[in-house]
């Protein structure tokens, strides 16, 4: 059981950084192509809070 959750935590991890990396370049060069908010809000409740907010900071 651990081990699936730090596998889910790390995998949902890794698909909240590339999908704010692409909004924060998005929001730059095609502001009408941008990731909807309820998708960033589902993917920080799904267990990509800290990865988001890091990714945020660090962009």
């Amino acid at each position: 059981m651990e081990k699936f959750f730090l596998l889910y935590i790390t995998v949902i991890s890794v698909i909240t950084v590339i999908i704010t990396v692409y909004d924060k370049k998005a929001a730059k060069k095609f502001p009408r192509n941008r990731v909807p908010e309820n998708v960033l809000l589902a993917l920080a409740i799904a267990g990509g809070s800290l990865a988001e907010l890091l990714t945020m900071l660090k962009i």
